[in-house]
């Protein structure tokens, strides 16, 4: 074998030539086109993989099976199998969709259809394997959501012919089960609905909470409104509260509470499951006009009482903010009717208060009534808005009772004086006089016939400032300054006013008098102008005086007269021994007491100046006293406080008297504390026709002030006309009368005997 001489050079020689460029080329695109094919044909092998496993997921996920990867894994696949090329994702969709719908029709459906058409279940097992359904489905589509979530997202939620899986498997559902008019639709939802109802109204736990469950399943199954659910729940909640309507109303005490109670939880139930906040307003509307508006007059004239009575302010609150939305929500003012009502009660109950208190001696009716009207106004200013037509009808409710009639308005104006004697009589009232006066406001502003009150108060208020039993004179006097702002000024409050103005002018020019006849006496005069003063029972006969006493009294004349030229021909009436209060020492054995009493008393005690003993006959001769007000006189004398002692016919003087006390006042006792066989005429009576007497002489007054001028017969048709509504009264009575106020001179009689004219 010949060996050549010339061996191929290396590549790693020098000698080696370097390959041409095209060589170069040729090679390298040679070895480009190998490995891109390589890789194509790797990568269509990965795909087949990919899709080989996210198939296989699907089979999996539908036949409840254990997935052999982890969530990551699949996402990956899927992100690989959508990116490899559009058209792939576009096909994974595809499969994805029908294996969604296959497994659907072949075994969602069929199960609801079964359960729908048995009749082997009960509603409540019907909703609750019905529900198991459903939310199996619902499971299986938000796991393939989990898997296929680069394809949800990134394809299906950007595509706008295309839905999301869990969009893609409910709508299936809704479209083929419960969409109107599918026959399992309509069942569906009518079990439902009747499920619904016995569940609101048993209230038992475990069915409610089956309820909610499967109320929040339709509630988010309706997104496209193709469940005819709204009106369907609505008409069932409206049928539930007509049937409990008619249960509760057999017993109205808490018919409202109940009612309240019961749609406060059927809305509360709806909010939880999901609806809109326009269906929770819209069914409680339909459920305040079945149960409150539809008959709102019967239900709310047998509920107001119990819930004023109970004090359930929440219940009040709410039924009237019902009642301000009904012209909105109903087109009807519910407002006037339950005002109406509402002015019945509080007149029941201040009725009640009137009738329940006869003893006017207590007064405590008046209280009892402020109490009425502050516990209603209370109620008005917290739970009405402070509406004004409930406040009206506060104080309409209370006018009308007052002056129902005659008896009922009289027996206030009793009560009213009494009230008010009671606390100016009273240092400790209990009471600050704010209060006082704004509870004697109250009921003062509702008497239509102030005028009476008037007459009836000034004869209790002459006697607290003649008698000194009030309290304060200035407290006295701003309440009849409040007075007079009600009324205004006219004869009865400027006579009122005068009665003050007379005390102050008194105490001012005549108190602390001495010097008048007797330098041991100190002497307080009242001068009181008389047609501004009630009228006072006299004595029948001139009462003898002491000489001291008698001395003191014309020396007063005297300085009276001659202080001013106007007053020289004035005359001065002494003869109310009764209201004449004198501070006496009487000296006992046991030392000095002083005794207030009153003129007639002290008369009687200075007697016994000059002897110890005087018999009855004598005492009778020396002061000129009535038999019987001699025998009072020494009742009080003799009874509690022993200055006195009877024995038999004899009257004597008891200087062994003791007392803890060394200041005493000493009451004159009435008639009937003596026995009724001593006075012809009961004190009730008398009482009663003094003040009749003065209404009469009010009538008389207010009449002629009118016309200034009027014939004497004219005048006494008026008065009876007038006089006649609050009680009998005879023409005597007004003649009588009509003399005593020309005797007075409030009126004049003219020339022509027939005239009469009002003296300003």
């Amino acid at each position: 074998m010949a060996i050549s001489h010339n061996p191929v050079p290396s590549h790693l020689s020098q000698s080696r030539a370097r390959s041409s460029s095209a060589n170069k080329v040729s090679f390298k695109r040679l070895k480009t086109h190998s490995s891109k094919y390589r890789n194509e044909e790797h990568s269509l092998k990965q795909l087949e993989f990919s899709k080989a496993l996210v198939h296989e997921a699907i089979d999996l996920v539908f036949n409840s099976e254990p997935l052999k990867y982890g969530y990551s894994f699949y996402y990956q696949k899927v992100e690989a199998i959508c990116k490899y090329k559009h058209a792939e994702q576009s096909k994974l969709a595809e499969h994805l969709k029908g294996k969604i719908e296959d497994h659907f029709f072949s075994v969602v459906k069929p199960k609801v259809f079964e359960l729908v058409h048995s009749h082997n279940l009960d509603v409540k097992q019907f909703i609750s394997d019905l529900l198991k359904v459903y939310e199996k489905w619902e499971s299986k589509l938000r796991l393939l959501g989990k898997l296929f979530l680069y394809l949800d997202r990134s394809y299906l939620l950007q595509h706008p012919n295309k839905k999301v899986i869990l969009e893609l498997g409910l709508e299936l559902y809704v479209d083929n089960l419960l969409a109107d008019p599918i026959e399992e639709g309509i069942i569906t939802i009518d079990r439902y609905t009747s499920y619904l109802s016995q569940c609101l109204r048993s209230e038992v736990q475990e069915d409610l909470a089956l309820a909610e469950v499967f109320s929040r399943m339709l509630i988010k199954l309706n997104f496209s409104q193709k469940i005819k659910l709204d009106n369907k729940i609505i008409s069932s909640c409206l049928n539930l509260a007509k049937d409990l309507r008619e249960v509760w109303s057999q017993d109205y005490d808490d018919y409202v509470h109940k009612t309240l109670k019961k749609i406060s939880k059927i809305i509360t139930f709806f909010k939880e499951c999901g609806q809109p906040k326009d269906f929770c307003e819209k069914l409680l509307i339909q459920l305040k006009w079945v149960t409150i508006f539809f008959d709102f007059n019967e239900v709310i004239s047998h509920c107001l009482p119990y819930m004023l009575s109970s004090e359930n302010g929440l219940q009040l609150s709410m039924i009237y903010n019902f009642c301000e939305l009904t012209p909105k929500e109903y087109s009807i003012d519910s407002i006037p009717i339950f005002v109406l009502h509402w002015g019945k009660i509080v007149s029941q109950q201040v009725q009640q208060e009137i009738d329940k208190e006869s003893d006017i001696s207590t007064g405590s009716v008046i209280v009892n009534l402020v109490k009425v009207y502050e516990k209603y106004r209370t109620v008005v200013e917290t739970k009405f808005k402070k509406n004004e037509k409930f406040e009206f009808e506060i104080r309409h409710s209370f006018s009308r009772s007052i002056n129902a009639s005659r008896k009922t308005n009289s027996l206030i104006i009793s009560h009213l004086c009494k009230y008010s004697d009671t606390f100016f009589k009273t240092k400790k009232a209990g009471i600050t006089y704010d209060e006082f006066e704004a509870h004697f406001m109250v009921i003062f502003k509702f008497l239509n016939n102030k005028t009476d009150f008037i007459v009836n108060y000034k004869n209790q208020l002459s006697r607290r400032l003649l008698l000194s039993r009030n309290s304060s004179i200035v407290l006295e006097k701003k309440l009849v300054d409040s007075i007079t702002s009600i009324v205004g000024e006219n004869d009865d409050s400027i006579g009122l006013n005068v009665m003050f103005k007379d005390l102050a002018k008194s105490q001012e020019k005549y108190s602390h008098l001495k010097g008048l006849g007797n330098d041991s006496i100190e002497f307080n005069g009242l001068i009181l102008e008389k047609k501004h003063w009630p009228e006072v029972p006299k004595q029948d006969s001139s009462v003898i005086l002491p000489p001291s006493l008698s001395m003191l009294i014309e020396s007063f004349n005297n300085l009276y007269k001659s202080s001013d030229e106007k007053l020289k021909n004035h005359s001065l009436d002494w003869g109310c021994y009764n209201l004449h209060q004198l501070l006496i020492s009487c000296h006992f054995n046991g030392g000095a007491y002083e005794l207030n009493v009153n003129l007639l008393q002290a008369i009687v005690i200075l007697l016994f100046n000059d002897k110890d003993t005087i018999t009855m006959d004598e005492l009778i001769q020396q002061s000129n006293l009535d038999v019987k007000l001699l025998r009072r006189i020494i009742l009080s004398l003799s009874d509690k406080y022993k200055i006195l002692i009877e024995d038999g016919d004899l009257i004597r003087f008891n200087h062994s008297f003791t007392d803890k006390s060394k200041k005493l006042k000493i009451p004159l006792p009435r008639d009937r504390d003596i026995g009724s066989s001593t006075s012809n005429i009961p004190g009730d009576d008398k009482i009663t026709t003094r003040n009749r007497d003065t209404e009469i002489r009010s009538v008389i007054v207010s009449i002629i002030k009118v016309d200034t001028k009027i014939l004497f017969t004219d005048l006494i048709n008026k008065a009876i006309e007038t006089v006649s509504k609050k009680g009998p009264v005879s023409i005597q009575d007004i003649k009588s009368n009509i003399e005593f106020l020309i005797t007075k001179e409030y009126i004049t009689r003219d020339t022509d005997n027939v005239t009469l004219t009002y003296v300003p």
